[in-house]
């Protein structure tokens, strides 16, 4: 079975507006929650492979796809408003019993939405989750986002070679 293109939305769930991607479905509901950096659409791949039955739906993050940012921009994205943002997100739209799929940063996520409403999250499947222990007491904050190692990766190529080469020799891609 191929699902076609999902009915596209915008829900304002916390305080901010989420667009959402339905590919319907009678069965339970499964949410999809990217990574970092990416959107709701990613996950496209993977939902034409998923068999007639569960009602999928994928979230654009705020300030990610088509979910705008919040005004001003803060220096660094709190993950945990992310889960509140889900959280709300599931509320506003009264979904119980749903099985939550984040990747990274989603997963983190999910996991914060489940702790907000366990009502609602039957379920979660973690990819590759950003979780940690919480900080020992008198632990100075985590890094502005202008600091963070990721923030010198570069933006701009010549070419999608020049990223292949690049890349082919560092792990884990040297391996």
């Amino acid at each position: 079975m191929t699902r076609g293109e999902p009915e596209a939305s915008l829900v304002h769930a916390n305080g901010t507006d989420l667009a959402l991607y339905d590919w319907g479905g009678d069965g339970p509901t499964v949410l999809l929650i990217h990574a970092t950096g990416l959107c709701a659409r990613v996950w496209d791949p993977l939902v034409a492979a998923l068999p007639d039955g569960p009602r999928v739906l994928a979230l654009d993050l705020r300030g990610h796809g088509q979910s705008p940012p919040p005004d001003p921009i803060p220096p660094r994205f709190d993950w945990s408003e992310f889960g509140r943002d889900i959280a709300g997100l599931l509320d506003v739209l009264g979904l119980e019993d749903v099985t939550v799929v984040g990747h990274s940063m989603g997963a983190h996520s999910a996991v914060i939405a489940a702790l907000t409403v366990p009502e609602r999250v039957s379920r979660l499947l973690l990819f590759d989750p950003a979780l940690s222990a919480a900080p020992a007491p008198g632990t100075p904050p985590p890094l502005v986002a202008a600091e963070q190692p990721s923030a010198r990766r570069r933006a701009e190529w010549a070419s999608p070679a020049e990223i292949f080469e690049r890349l082919c020799g560092q792990p884990p891609l040297s391996t």
